[in-house]
């Protein structure tokens, strides 16, 4: 499974109960054959499958959602395949086989803003965040008031810099949805981006709230302290990510690793930043702060500094912890 979003947990439920119905009916059609199969039972069967399918997708169960997709039949399910396919395929990486299914999709169904979204998430996963805002603008003129498009829209304007068009968008999504952490996430990175990491620390935590995990929601959450020069408050939640996602993201080893050398603490740093290669070996960012922290080895002034910061910060918490400082 990836990271915990909303509905997880009913989300496996549903899986577990669409799979027992499917189950039971195969044993049936093993045992009897297709004799006496109603037709609207087998429009029945294809509907959960089709259900299916997408849950599997939603939980992270790439291939098996990809397979159930594939047997699925094309003039019933045709556009609901394209889709479902799609995602698939861009989640494993077949970005080639993905690009030319969608372009078979849309020359069938021109009017289809979901397969404009999807084409834009294939654009996002590329890189190519420009032609995945088109696609997500051409499917707004579709489906102007779909949620789906609308995030999309705002998360690819994030990643352009277009931070003040992102914010109104996901402000109204925010408004209308409140109980979707992601919105409030991704609000909270365009706050930070703008120069407001308070707001943006409410945001994140309104999330938390919802227990809901994500590398964006603690990563976003740890910049708005450290933005805010709340530094206590960002190690332990740099410490509480990696934690709870310790496979998800090498962002969170970086966080840590980054904290821990602002406070002085070098080997504890390196230690977290070698830990993180070993699951990431090959993320630059990771690399890079192993080198700054190799660079400060050569520069005896700073490396005294920074020691003297963590010094410092250590004694502020046992001060904090003496009978007489307890709140």
């Amino acid at each position: 499974m990836n990271n915990t979003y909303p509905g997880l947990k009913e989300t496996q439920r549903e899986i577990e109960n669409h799979r027992k119905i499917l189950t039971q009916y195969y044993k049936h059609q093993e045992k009897n054959g297709n004799q006496g199969v109603p037709k609207r039972v087998s429009s029945r069967i294809e509907s959960f499958k089709a259900r299916l399918a997408w849950l599997l997708l939603e939980a992270g169960e790439y291939r098996e959602g990809l397979r159930l997709y594939r047997e699925l039949s094309w003039q019933t399910y045709g556009e609901e395949k394209y889709i479902g396919i799609s995602r698939a395929l861009i989640e494993l990486g077949e970005y080639h086989e993905a690009d030319r299914l969608l372009a078979r999709g849309l020359s069938r169904f021109p009017e289809s803003g979901a397969l404009l979204v999807a084409r834009g998430l294939l654009y996002r996963r590329l890189g190519d965040e420009f032609k995945a805002l088109k696609n997500f603008q051409g499917a707004l003129e579709l489906i102007p008031d779909d949620s789906h498009a609308l995030y999309d829209k705002a998360i690819s304007l994030n990643a352009l810099g277009h931070y003040d068009d992102a914010a109104a968008i996901l402000k109204n999504l925010v408004k209308k949805y409140p109980d979707d952490p992601e919105y409030l996430i991704e609000m909270g990175y365009s706050l930070i981006e703008q120069g407001y990491p308070r707001d943006a620390a409410e945001n994140y935590l309104k999330a938390r709230d919802m227990v809901f995990e994500s590398p964006a929601l603690y990563g976003g959450l740890y910049c708005a302290y450290m933005d805010q020069g709340m530094k206590d408050e960002a190690l332990e939640v740099a410490a509480e990510g990696l934690q709870k996602l310790p496979n998800e993201h090498p962002g969170l080893y970086a966080n840590l690793g980054e904290i821990y050398r602002e406070m002085g603490w070098r080997d504890d740093a390196v230690d977290i930043l070698n830990k993180g290669l070993e699951k990431f070996p090959d993320d630059e960012d990771l690399k890079k702060l192993l080198q700054e922290i190799d660079d400060d080895d050569n520069d005896p002034d700073l490396i005294d500094k920074l020691r003297m910061t963590g010094l410092f910060m250590l004694l502020s918490e046992l001060v904090k912890k003496l009978p007489g400082n307890r709140r």
